[in-house]
């Protein structure tokens, strides 16, 4: 603990920030999961429904909102675009934070080079100063140069993992709630499954 806390009072701003940049994509990493987790209940009890109607019988949350709102909008041939403007706010919702992710994974390596070069600008100014005499005038530039390249990508690298993972998964469900949602329009059960949606 003694040699975080040295290491945090030690540190650049770049690696400042560069940590609290990392605790913001850990945070948005965990709710994402929770929502994540909390929408897959909410597409398999689709299944346990055979028409639009019965939507009442789904559990609290986006998926039962979006289908409610589809529910009592009415037939004809306006419901096709208010149907399309609903799955695109569900994809919406479906995306929400993780664009930050792919904000972290782009910034991160850029806060990193920021510190490189300021950690270069730190040796080259001990070098100039005191010549080549002092080997921990140059370490300490040259620690200050890793520390902040290594620490850019040690947080960018977890953030594009999890951006486009999220990514993937959110594509995932939207297709699966749109093709349950015109099985239920038609009014067709959901045939038995043996693995999950």
């Amino acid at each position: 603990m003694q040699y975080m806390t040295d290491f945090i009072a030690h540190s650049d701003y770049c690696m400042k920030l560069l940590m609290f940049i990392s605790i913001a994509s850990i945070t948005v990493m965990a709710a994402k999961i929770a929502e994540f987790r909390k929408i897959g209940q909410e597409v398999r009890a689709l299944d346990r429904i055979t028409v639009l109607g019965q939507t009442g019988q789904l559990p609290e949350g986006i998926i039962k909102k979006v289908f409610g709102e589809i529910a009592v909008y009415g037939n004809g041939a306006s419901r096709e675009p208010f149907i399309q403007t609903k799955m695109a706010s569900l994809d919406g919702k479906l995306m929400e934070r993780v664009t930050v992710l792919g904000l972290i994974a782009t910034l991160a390596p850029m806060i990193g080079l920021i510190g490189t070069f300021i950690g270069v600008f730190h040796v080259f100014e001990g070098v100039s100063s005191m010549g080549l005499t002092d080997p921990k005038t140059v370490a300490h530039g040259i620690k200050e140069v890793l520390l902040d390249t290594v620490g850019g990508l040690v947080v960018a690298i977890p953030a594009m993992v999890a951006y486009k993972s999220f990514e993937i998964h959110a594509t995932k469900v939207s297709l699966a709630v749109e093709e349950k949602l015109y099985r239920l329009l038609g009014g067709v059960a959901a045939p038995e499954q043996g693995g999950k949606s």
